[in-house]
């Protein structure tokens, strides 16, 4: 055996996905897509079957249908909210579902933005909603693939992120243990406020000495020397009535 007859799995499973037969299920509106779309797959060794391509006058449009649904491998519904409005369109995807529940039969492509509704939500879609005509057939051809999307080349690191001086913070857990000290001093000062004993208070001013005698005080309070009439609150043997408690 010669080496170039050797094929490995790769080569094997891609030969065996681009002789698949698939249909496209569209509505008239979107014709063009499916055209563009039908003629890449062929290109890429696909074969594929489409109404404006294959269904002829004079054909039975029904049999035909059933024809192609029943011996396609794979069925494209082409996305677009007109799709999804048509009942003639929910007949053919439903079909496939109904073919294989579980399975990759119904392969959904979106041209244009649409919400997905029903047993159509749980399907992963080949997206090429705003694509130029290159990017839409890297998207198509890599996503009509059966095996996994795994890159032949390493991909490229991650650029360094900066640091924003508007955003800068912290580091972690520095405001929480700030914050937690914070709430713990002033909750330790409350409770000193509020349970401080009397031996804590701190010791009166010998300036704030009571006089029982009226005319001590009133000599000693007096800025002059010269005697100061005493007010009517006080009297000689009761001292201050205002300095009381």
């Amino acid at each position: 055996m010669r080496a170039q007859d050797i094929t490995t799995p790769h080569e094997e499973r891609e030969a065996r996905t681009q002789g698949e037969t698939l249909f496209a299920s569209y509505t008239n509106a979107d014709v063009q897509w499916a055209e563009w779309i039908a003629w890449t797959l062929e290109q890429a060794g696909y074969t594929t079957t489409i109404q404006a391509w294959d269904f002829r006058p004079a054909s039975n449009f029904v049999l035909e249908m059933q024809r192609a649904l029943h011996e396609c491998e794979r069925v494209i519904a082409v996305l677009s909210p007109r799709y999804l409005a048509s009942r003639f369109a929910a007949e053919e995807w439903s079909a496939a579902i109904a073919s294989d529940p579980t399975g990759d039969k119904l392969l959904p492509i979106r041209i244009e933005p649409c919400e997905n509704e029903g047993l159509l939500r749980a399907r992963i879609y080949i997206d090429l909603v705003g694509t130029d005509e290159p990017t839409a057939r890297q998207r198509l051809l890599a996503g009509v693939k059966r095996e996994p999307a795994k890159p032949t080349t390493p991909p490229r690191s991650p650029p360094p992120r900066r640091a924003d001086s508007r955003t800068r913070h912290p580091p972690s857990g520095t405001f929480r243990f700030s914050a937690i000290r914070i709430s713990s001093d002033a909750m330790t000062n409350c409770a000193n406020c509020t349970t401080r004993s009397p031996q804590d208070k701190p010791p009166r001013s010998r300036s704030r000495k009571r006089f029982t005698d009226s005319a001590e005080w009133a000599r000693r309070t007096s800025p002059s020397s010269t005697p100061i009439a005493l007010p009517p609150t006080m009297t000689s043997s009761g001292g201050c009535a205002r300095m009381r408690r």
